[in-house]
């Protein structure tokens, strides 16, 4: 694939789909060099939904252990499955060494994580490329918004792909600082690995949170 990417999309019911053909171009650009990926809360069924704003690092970003990452997720009206959420590991943790994965409601007027949804299970982060965790549980998220955050606590360090850009034109969740400053894509906040907490903490802004990705049901 080369840049300048460009993706059409089409009308379907109350939502917008992306076509198979263009699930597989984002999929490329967020597993081989990057590319910028929006969501517009409906995919087809068997594609996957991303991140609602940013720009996923092919790389892989370091992660500490004991803090949990949120992402948020554009969702949009109605509800469906999702079969499994994944991510992709670049340098891998120590022995053993695992992810926990869950999802949390969405407080429209912070614009911040607030309550578990459901804490879904482990991946295995001892070992490089892409890792999934079935999920097969139907989804929904309430108005205003439709936004639901993803969250993910590391067992040991480890690289993974991140979601951020440099670029000051897209603003999920605020600049940081300046104007020309790298934008806010995601949450975190200190917690010891383990079962995940029935809220959301105190939370930091960060730029570039771990970046997973969902698989909807077909």
């Amino acid at each position: 694939m080369t840049a300048p990417y460009s993706f059409t999309r089409r009308e379907d019911g109350p939502g917008n789909t992306i076509s198979a053909s263009h699930v597989n171009e984002l999929q490329q650009a967020v597993e081989e060099i990057g590319g910028i990926v929006f969501s517009w809360g409906r995919v087809a069924d068997g594609g996957y939904l991303m991140e609602a704003y940013g720009h996923a690092y092919a790389g892989g970003t370091s992660f500490s252990a004991d803090t949990l990452y949120f992402l948020p997720v554009l969702i949009g009206p109605g509800s469906f499955t999702i079969d499994l959420i994944q991510t992709r590991v670049s340098s891998a943790g120590t022995g053993g060494s695992t992810a926990r994965i869950g999802i949390y409601t969405h407080n429209a007027t912070t614009y911040a994580p607030d309550d578990l949804v459901d804490d879904i299970g482990t991946i295995a982060i001892d070992s490089t490329g892409v890792k999934t965790v079935a999920y097969g549980e139907t989804i929904a998220a309430a108005t205003p918004d439709y936004v639901l955050w993803l969250a993910c606590v590391l067992s040991a360090s480890a690289s993974l792909v991140a979601t951020g850009t440099t670029s000051p034109s897209i603003h999920p969740l605020g600049a940081a600082g300046t104007s020309d400053g790298e934008p806010y894509h995601g949450y975190s906040q200190s917690h010891t690995y383990g079962a995940l907490p029935a809220s959301a903490g105190t939370l930091t802004a960060i730029t570039r949170p771990i970046s997973l990705i969902l698989k909807k049901g077909s």
